[in-house]
């Protein structure tokens, strides 16, 4: 049988690479504006693609892990992501840019539930402290996506070369995903039962209360992310720094995620999402007015939106494992697809508001979903 600590390494790795790919399509954004000649509204749709089909997919995914074929559903997502945006550079044209983007969703669907299932698993009451440190893994992919494609961008490499060497490492980790995960261990690890599958039976009012306020919180992560870059060129930022920048705010959740689910673990989960969702509505807020202000403010303001943001995420997925019980997989199949189903609308409608109104005001709106987030998550159970 595998070690704890090997199936936590190297669920690692195929975080980051999972979670690169989820977000390269915000660098992508100020690249793809001029070269298909697209509205921000248009632009939203294809990040909206990337979200909505995970959304749909992750609790039908998740039936599959709790039935015993975690590791096959998470490999098999892996390699379809990466060979999918590896295709990304050859796009003839915007509708061909969006079946690519689906494609790669359906990849990125995938993941969450069958890694959660698995460390919730090998690690029982210890679980924060596992998704956060998995999570990490997840973070740093999060600052590579947009990082890795305006650098490549600005190098003789090319963005479109970049993806396509992305795939060779992405596939050397699904090896070692075959290699170290044994499904067995499922169902031979008692910290974890498995009941048959049951939609209904997970679908109860605290695990609708926690996807709601999850939601939020991807509402607004999505929505900035995917803007970001192209917020700070319109400011008349290079590319590059827009990327760093960017970053910044990405980078947080390496040291926020470790952070907070070890902290959870001691202090319970609901009083971490109150605080965070609480404290990143008014960050929101003022941040960009800070570009014409303080480059220093700028970035501390959008490492700890960073901070709040990420946070939360690791605490959700052992939130969701705890309520789930004998469901675990398709529990956390559930909130993540409602939280994604919901924000998966949210960069074609602030594309339009900012076609419309500008960045600030859609921004705005951003910062009161965060503020409705941590209100409804008072009503969440002590975990």
């Amino acid at each position: 049988m595998k070690s704890s600590t090997q199936s936590l390494t190297t669920l690692s790795f195929a975080h980051y690479f999972n979670d690169t790919y989820s977000m390269i399509l915000p660098g992508l954004i100020p690249i793809l504006i001029p070269l298909f000649g697209l509205s921000y509204f248009q632009a939203g749709l294809a990040a909206m693609l990337l979200v909505a089909i995970p959304a749909v997919l992750q609790p039908l995914l998740g039936h599959f892990g709790d039935a015993g074929k975690a590791k096959q559903v998470l490999i098999g997502g892996l390699i379809l992501v990466s060979i999918s945006t590896a295709f990304f550079g050859a796009a003839p044209n915007y509708i061909i840019f969006l079946l690519l983007s689906g494609i790669a969703g359906v990849g990125l669907a995938a993941y969450h539930p069958q890694a959660t299932l698995f460390l919730s698993t090998d690690f029982g009451g210890g679980k924060g402290k596992a998704l956060g440190i998995h999570g990490a893994g997840g973070s740093l992919g999060h600052f590579s996506g947009p990082t890795l494609i305006t650098i490549l961008a600005s190098t003789v490499i090319g963005w479109q070369l970049g993806l396509v060497l992305l795939v060779i490492p992405t596939i050397l980790v699904a090896v070692a995903c075959w290699v170290i995960l044994h499904t067995s261990d499922l169902s031979s690890n008692s910290s974890v039962k498995h009941a048959p599958y049951s939609i209904k039976k997970a679908l109860t009012i605290p695990v609708i209360i926690l996807s709601i306020v999850m939601a939020l919180r991807t509402s607004v992560y999505r929505g900035i992310t995917t803007f970001l870059p192209a917020f700070f060129v319109s400011e008349g930022i290079s590319l590059l720094y827009a990327g760093a920048f960017t970053g910044v705010l990405l980078s947080a959740g390496i040291l926020a995620q470790p952070l907070f689910g070890l902290i959870s673990d001691r202090i319970g989960r609901k009083i971490v999402v109150v605080t965070t969702m609480l404290a990143l509505s008014p960050l929101v807020f003022v941040f960009a007015f800070l570009v014409s202000i303080s480059e220093l403010l700028l970035i501390i303001v959008l490492f700890l939106i960073g901070f709040c943001i990420f946070a939360t995420f690791p605490v959700g997925l052992a939130f969701s494992a705890e309520l789930g019980e004998n469901n675990v997989a398709i529990t956390v199949g559930i909130v993540s697809g409602i939280s994604m189903g919901f924000a998966a609308m949210i960069p074609p409608i602030i594309g339009y508001i900012i076609d419309i109104f500008g960045f600030f005001e859609a921004f705005g709106v951003l910062a009161g979903f965060s503020l409705l987030g941590g209100m409804i998550s008072f009503f969440l159970p002590k975990k």
